[in-house]
């Protein structure tokens, strides 16, 4: 947990003399100094973060440069070959793939007046999750950097990366989708009625019957084994459906409808603008995650992220507007304890993955174990 807590405190700082300082060169040099630390706290992690052994067991398997499209994605696949060649040991391996991913983060990041600010909240409310998703966070670099070309109308160069993106994840693949959203501030009868859409897709389970019906007309059986065991429930959607209660599920589902709502009140503008733009991204996010979440559990809890991801983008731009005149005590008081907050959040739901943390920087046999 000391790891975790350091980290915070110097990402905190960071974002405090980027706030305070009002110059554009020290608000990139704290960004950098973060991104690194982020990066090394990533790289030299051991047993720790989710899906650690498969993706050490592919590390370790891959020897040949056959057929790309064998095993996982081929941009990933090709990433890891590159590094074995080079003589990368996994830890090498895992410090270059966090150096890619944080690197389009941190231009993301930059696209902002105070960038480190951004930083906190990425490692506080995504970084430890993502760390041990190898291949969708090099995605979801890319992707993100590709929505922002399709905002700035470099539709082509957006969708090169948006295939890179793809090459190491396949759900990048609707990221084009981002496309379709407006400049525009979406009128409140257009948000209620996108939220309701939601939230009928999710009770009639509409995306699942149609999935259901294309692959029975293919000869699939048992729905691809019963929606994919639900993904992360251990059994069918009917008994992990059975585990959530009435009050959990009216709860699960105001906490986005709130969000949404939030963001509307306080992000949006009544000229075209970016802050409508993400704005729209993330009420997007909340449409195929309730569409899908019957459906596909696999593709609620992965694709809706290309666009979410610039939910922390969004919590800037309100807290500097609920500060007004005090902006910069808004960022940094305010902003400092909702990070925290979710920090606790991320490190309470992913607790199995992080009690062992670190590998020694100096030693390769002998590991520091925390407890909390």
């Amino acid at each position: 947990m000391e790891v975790y807590l350091s980290t915070f405190f110097l990402l905190l700082a960071l974002a405090a003399v980027d706030v305070y300082s009002g110059r554009r060169s020290l608000s990139l040099l704290c960004l950098t100094v973060g991104t690194v630390l982020v990066v090394l706290l990533i790289g030299l992690r051991w047993e720790t973060g989710n899906d650690w052994n498969p993706y050490l067991r592919y590390y370790t398997a891959v020897d040949s440069f056959g057929p790309l499209w064998l095993g996982w994605e081929p941009g990933y696949r090709l990433l890891v070959l590159l590094a074995k060649a080079a003589g990368l040991h996994y830890s090498g391996f895992l410090l270059l793939s966090a150096a890619i991913y944080m690197s389009a983060f941190a231009c993301v990041f930059a696209r902002f007046r105070h960038p480190a600010v951004l930083l906190l909240f990425f490692f506080c409310v995504y970084a430890l999750g993502f760390m041990g998703t190898q291949r969708q966070t090099l995605a979801l670099g890319f992707a993100s950097l590709a929505i922002l070309r399709f905002y700035d109308g470099k539709t082509l160069s957006g969708l090169f990366l948006v295939a890179l993106a793809t090459s190491f994840h396949y759900t990048a693949v609707l990221t084009p989708l981002a496309l379709l959203v407006p400049r525009t501030r979406l009128s409140f009868p257009w948000v209620a009625a996108g939220l309701i859409a939601g939230f009928l897709l999710y009770r009639l389970d509409v995306v699942g019957e149609i999935v259901e019906a294309a692959l029975n007309a293919f000869g699939a059986e048992g729905y691809v084994l019963r929606r994919l065991l639900a993904y992360s429930a251990g059994g069918s959607w009917e008994e992990a459906a059975a585990a959530f209660s009435p009050l959990a599920e009216v709860l699960w589902f105001a906490k986005r409808v709130v969000l949404v709502i939030a963001f509307w009140l306080l992000c949006s503008r009544e000229q075209r603008s970016f802050d409508n733009y993400l704005v729209n991204l993330y009420a997007l996010s909340v449409l195929i995650f309730l569409a899908t979440t019957k459906a596909v559990p696999l593709v609620a809890l992965r694709a809706p992220l290309y666009f979410a991801f610039f939910e922390i983008a969004l919590i800037y731009i309100a807290l500097a507007r609920v500060g007004g005149v005090f902006r910069r005590e808004s960022l940094v008081f305010l902003g400092g304890p909702l990070a925290a907050v979710r920090l606790y959040a991320a490190v309470f739901l992913y607790v199995p993955e992080l009690y062992v943390p670190y590998k020694s920087v100096f030693l390769n046999t002998d590991y520091a174990r925390f407890m909390f």
